[in-house]
């Protein structure tokens, strides 16, 4: 169904609707179900709406004219107008016969104050009624839905909403007595929130306003803003004609202030200076400059160099250049940390913060300019908005609109310099629309005492030479930006002399370009005459649509990888090198096609397998998201070999809203597959479950599978997006199988869920669509019960899974031999099968490339023999590394790899706190790093991410190897650290990690730091770097969730105390990415989920409950449960720096759920009762403690865990 667009013009739907349809009409018309769509640009015609007022105190009009009108619902503080029992809802309605209908209403309005609501309302008379709602419940956002029968309300659906949208749609279908409710924060993707059953003889549909509260002398103000309400069949005739000269801007509001528009989430924004009044007074003869903008002006990683930038950096140089006597102002410091930037000292001060839009500008603009002072403000914001799907380019420029008039308002004789922002690859439409409306704002809004001029940043930036990632200017791009700033303030503002001259104004002259592939990349190799930056856009077509992968090092010898490329495919690509004056060269257009994945290659996309030859952990990874799980191949080597999965009894393992199934999966292309999985295996008690996951990420998956449900055994499917997950085909099959063969097949978004009892003959369950990226593909075992403790315990039997394009699994007995190769050469296995027999001698033979030498095997072989022999016992991986002539590395000039934990590390001594074990440290080069990795074992080499990643990894080279438990063997393994560095010399790094086998710690449990000889003695360190300083623990650099896990992951009930100092505040706290700093720790901990592509994964849900303090606003502090949802918060709490404290809190299982608790005390006064306290049904059944220090200097004490009674 097509979304209705309300912000179109007639001339766009001259080109879409009938001649017939153009005729002009001053009303609209209504659908066949007798509803008028409306959109209120005729203002509310009474010959259509009612508008009832129960109360009597209520106030309704159409604010705005055309295309901005909205039908405005506004409700005082003090009186209750909650539509439960009697209906005192503010509406506007209209009389409708009764009938099937699809109703779609957009809100520019959402309730942010506890019990305020918003919705539509279907009315049969004054006793009976449906509403459909969003409201606030003073800590979430809701969508809501209830009965009212006879006067007597009942919930019928309430979820909670985790997003802060702007605007938010509402659609309710009926058809006969069923009831389906959606919602949607962009207007084109909705969320089903539920059906429900109601016979009811309909009257009138309209939309409502509400508040309420207990007592309801505390129900708060609100205004309900309706910016459409249409009867989806009908959506609306044309807007009224556009003003023919548009050019006639109405004046600003004089009261700018109550623009109703909030901040699409007002609790990320960065806390300011908390004493702005501090700066010292302006000179006046001194030119003040505010940057304002996102992370173009803040400055951005350049992908896969580990180099940062900003166009503030070179600007400062210009200003400086030219003898200006000026001062960067704002509340920020913060800047990239790229090495070039520490070079000397420049004005670092900005209000500029990633992610930020229109939005965010509007709100903040007023206070950057009344505490800082600026002359100048350097405006370059939008992107962020056209990228997405809500704000079209006139809304971006209304929102800048807004914000010159607050600043004015603030500083009437404000210089404003407006960027036409540069391009984006994914927007082009949309950034050429955004630049011209803010032409015309400049034009219309600029005067003598408040200059407004926009600076085109736009002509003469390409995407493929400014940019590193299709957005974000890398060094030549930041140059390009502060040059144009500079000669526009020279220009329009007599500030400066513009950019400077350079003598140099000859590029770079580009010569031997060369592509070496390997399996997944291809190396980039080329020389220049003079020392140049290195940069290589690449992509499908001459667009370069994968980006540019760049390093902003000086140099005549170039070499750039290109990772992740798929194998028979063709490539465009373009190198791009820029000298020290800015001069940029480029190669015209070429391309190259990677090779297919070998002899062997396979069309298919799930690589069958029936387990004869055990669990190839190249192609599985086993997922135990509560971590009790078990696993094994019964029968390897023979036809009768299974993969068994198996959960324990009274803990659910259920793959609903949050995926706690234990899993087998296999990394797959997004493309379209037939899956065909035989379970040995038929559930037989309630909710007993077994079946295939098809995953995008840890919050997107579908499910197939099948389950009893105490009494039938069913088909199932269910989709899960955002962590919300809905049913799509639940059916009955008949009972007596003993074993079931499932299939799964998709074509594009469409999803068709087969079975049998046979293998033969197959049974079509259903079909349905949903659009997936999808990235790994497994069968799972699952179970559930209410209360969880009354969950059975389960095996699922996996005979085979097979991709029905390939469906031939190696043979019994046989493996697969991989090979792989670091540098350019490649392997020639002899004889060379798709697997080998148990004792096959298979010689390998390294072949280097020209001008190229190898050096070594690692994996399976070791040494320099070559030809080598390998005796296959298992599946088995062999890499070959190769150097170019001349550039043997030295070891020393190699990358140097920094295991914060030393080269042996051991784990799982005293419990295991989490899903993985984590090898920590810091790589580094001069010349900047190509990529990282690592292979367990031998294994195939995985990549890592190299920090910064504005989240676990803080600073520039970190990484963090995440091993899973499940994979380690028990005793001692082999971590194989492999870094390149963008000049193209490797060094390595071997760490032993030891998995110790354990019992389950018993409780109370204690740690004493001061007794541990190392950290990971007593507890494991999860993020950063930690020490035991005075006998506490002490994280010793500063970031983004510090994290130490201790205990067990399969603790369930207990009570944790820790005591407590803080120190300090981090300096890189108050971004969007990491909120406020705050210090506490988490309950049921499991580790954390993927969340992102590579390592290490970044999601921090499912867990228990988060028991912290933040500084936020005045301080509170906050026990959330997993989602955020629970929320228990205490506002204007103290804990003030160096004053000991104490933090308690609890877990138990309860009647209904879990209960936790938690309290903060100075640990100088009397334990006090317990402070907060949370009871659901939701989180982690199970897990151990964390201790976070997010962005703070804390010291944390001994630890006790006791067990509760």
């Amino acid at each position: 169904m097509a979304t209705f667009r309300r912000r179109s013009s007639a001339l766009v739907l001259s080109l879409l609707l009938p001649a017939a349809a153009l005729i002009a009409n001053s009303t609209n018309a209504a659908a066949t179900t007798g509803f008028v769509s409306d959109d209120f640009s005729a203002g509310l015609d009474s010959e259509v709406w009612t508008v009832v007022d129960p109360v009597g105190d209520g106030t309704s009009g159409v604010a705005g004219a055309g295309t901005s009108a909205r039908l405005e619902l506004s409700l005082p503080a003090g009186t209750s107008h909650d539509p439960w029992g009697t209906n005192r809802a503010l509406r506007a309605v209209q009389n409708v016969p009764d009938g099937d209908v699809e109703i779609e209403a957009k809100f520019d309005s959402v309730p942010s104050g506890k019990f305020q609501m918003q919705g539509l309302l279907f009315e049969q008379d004054a006793g009976n009624w449906l509403r459909f709602d969003t409201y606030h419940n003073g800590s979430s956002l809701y969508v809501f839905a209830a009965s009212t029968t006879a006067g007597s309300s009942k919930s019928m659906l309430s979820k909670a909403i985790t997003t802060s949208p702007d605007s938010i749609w509402l659609r309710v279908t009926r058809s006969g007595s069923t009831w389906t409710y959606k919602w949607s924060a962009d207007g084109e993707n909705f969320n089903t929130a539920g059906s429900f059953s109601r016979s009811m003889n309909v009257t009138s549909i309209g939309p409502f306003a509400a508040n309420h509260n207990s007592p309801k002398s505390a129900s708060p103000a609100f205004a309900a803003e309706v910016d459409y309400v249409i009867d989806t069949s009908a959506p609306i005739q044309p807007d009224p004609e556009p003003d023919p000269d548009p050019t006639t801007d109405p004046e600003p509001d004089p009261d700018p202030t109550t623009d109703p528009e909030p901040d699409p989430d007002p609790t990320t924004d960065p806390e300011p200076d908390p004493d702005p009044t501090t700066d010292p007074e302006p000179d006046p003869d001194v030119v003040r400059i505010m940057p304002v903008g996102d992370s173009i002006t803040r400055g951005a990683t350049s992908a896969g160099s580990g180099i940062q930038g900003t166009y503030r950096y070179y600007l400062d140089d210009h200003l400086n250049d030219s003898e200006v006597d000026f001062d960067f102002v704002g509340p920020y410091d913060s800047h990239p940390a790229g090495d070039h930037l520490a070079e000397g000292e420049w004005d670092h001060d900005s209000l500029s913060v990633q992610g930020w839009t229109t939005g965010h500008l509007r709100d903040n603009i007023a206070a950057g300019v009344t505490d800082h002072d600026p002359d100048v403000v350097l405006l370059l914001i939008g992107i962020n908005d056209l990228r997405g799907a809500t704000i079209t380019p006139e809304i971006a420029a209304e929102r800048v609109d807004t914000a010159i008039a607050r600043a004015r308002n603030v500083k009437p004789d404000l210089a404003i310099l407006i960027a036409e922002i540069p391009p984006d690859s994914m927007n082009t439409a949309k950034v050429t629309a955004y630049n011209a409306e803010l032409r015309t704002l400049a034009a219309n809004r600029t005067s003598g005492a408040s200059p407004i001029h926009t600076v085109d940043m736009n002509t003469g930036y390409e995407v493929a030479v400014h940019a590193y990632d299709g957005l974000h200017p890398n060094a030549v791009g930041d140059r390009l930006i502060a040059d144009r700033w500079a000669e526009a303030l020279d220009t329009f503002l007599d500030v400066g002399d513009g950019p400077p001259e350079t003598g140099d104004s000859t590029p770079p002259v580009i010569s031997t370009v060369d592509v070496d592939m390997a399996p997944g990349t291809a190396t980039i190799t080329w020389q220049t005459n003079e020392p140049a930056t290195s940069a290589v856009a690449h992509g499908a077509t001459a667009a370069y649509g994968s980006g540019t992968i760049s390093a902003d090092s000086l140099v005549t010898d170039h070499t750039v990888t290109l990772p992740d490329l798929q194998p028979s495919s063709t490539y465009h690509y373009q190198v791009i090198s820029t000298d020290e004056s800015g001069n940029i060269a480029t190669t015209a257009d070429a391309t190259f096609t990677t090779p297919d994945e070998g002899p062997h290659a396979s069309s298919s996309v799930i690589r069958s397998d029936d387990f004869s030859n055990g669990l190839d952990d190249a192609v599985w990874t086993v997922v135990d998201p509560i971590g009790d799980g078990s696993w094994q191949v019964a029968g390897q080597g023979t036809d009768d070999a299974h993969l068994e999965l198996t959960v324990p009894a009274s803990t659910s393992h259920d793959a609903w809203g949050a995926n706690r199934s234990l899993r087998a999966m296999q990394d797959v292309t997004n493309e379209d597959f037939e899956a065909e999985v035989r379970f040995d295996s038929v559930p037989s008690s309630k909710y007993q479950m077994q079946g295939v996951i098809v995953q995008q990420d840890a919050s997107n998956w579908i499910r197939f599978d099948t389950y009893f449900d105490g009494t039938s055994l069913r088909v199932f499917a269910a989709s899960t997006t955002g962590g919300s997950s809905a049913a799509k085909i639940s059916k009955v099959i008949p009972a007596g199988a003993t074993s079931m063969w499932l299939r799964v097949k998709r074509t594009g978004s469409t999803w068709t869920y087969s079975w049998s009892a046979n293998g033969v003959s197959w049974t079509e369950a259903g079909s349905f669509t949903r659009a997936l990226n999808v990235t790994s593909v497994g069968p799972f075992a699952a179970n559930h019960n209410s209360p969880a403790s009354a969950s059975p315990a389960f095996t699922a039997r996996v005979n085979y899974v097979i991709d029905t394009e390939d469906p031939d699994p190696p043979e019994p007995g046989n493996y697969t031999l991989t090979t792989q190769t670091i540098g350019q050469g490649s392997i020639v296995s002899t004889p060379d099968e798709t697997s080998y027999p148990a004792g096959a001698m298979v010689e390998l033979e390294a072949v280097p490339a020209d001008g190229w030498s190898f050096t070594g095997w690692s994996g399976a072989l070791s040494g320099a023999s070559n030809p080598a022999s390998v005796t296959m016992s298992s599946h088995t991986t062999v890499s070959a590394t190769f150097v170019e002539d001349g550039q043997e590395p030295d070891p020393g000039d190699g990358p140097a790899i920094d295991v914060w934990n030393g080269n042996q590390q051991t784990f799982g001594a005293n419990g295991r706190p989490q899903r993985w074990v984590n090898v920590l440290g810091n790589v580094s080069h001069p010349d900047g790093l190509s990529w990282l990795r690592f292979r367990l074992n031998g294994g195939p080499l995985r990549n890592l991410k190299i920090g910064p990643d504005l989240q676990r990894l803080q600073f520039a080279g970190d990484f963090n190897v995440e091993l899973d438990y499940a994979e380690l063997a028990g005793g001692a393994n082999t971590v194989e650290l492999i870094a390149r560095s963008t000049s193209g010399v490797e060094n390595s790094r071997t760490v032993t990690v030891t998995k110790e086998s354990s019992t389950v710690p018993s409780l109370p449990f204690q740690v004493d730091w001061s007794d541990a000889a190392a950290i990971n003695d007593v507890a494991q360190i999860v993020d950063g770097k930690w020490s035991i300083n005075s006998g506490a623990l002490r994280p010793t650099e500063l970031g983004y969730d510090r994290v130490v896990a201790l205990g067990d992951i399969s603790w369930t009930d207990y009570q944790v105390t820790v005591p407590l100092t803080v120190h300090a505040l981090g300096p890189d706290s108050g971004t969007p990415q990491s909120g406020a700093p705050l210090v506490g720790m988490g309950l049921r901990w499991p580790g954390h989920t993927t969340g992102s592509s590579g390592q290490p994964s970044t999601g921090f849900y499912p867990v228990g409950a988060y028991a912290w303090y933040r500084w936020q606003l005045t301080g509170r502090t906050e026990l959330t449960g997993s989602g955020g949802t629970p929320l228990h918060r205490i506002n204007h709490v103290s804990l003030p720096l160096g004053v000991p404290h104490v933090m308690k809190a609890s877990v138990e299982t309860v009647t209904g759920g879990y209960r936790y608790r938690y309290k903060m005390w100075p640990a100088a006064e009397p334990e006090p009762g317990w402070q907060m306290e949370i009871v659901y049904d939701g989180g982690t059944a199970s897990g151990a403690v964390a201790l976070i220090a997010h962005h703070v200097d804390a010291s944390f004490g001994n630890v006790v865990i006791e067990p509760i009674q």
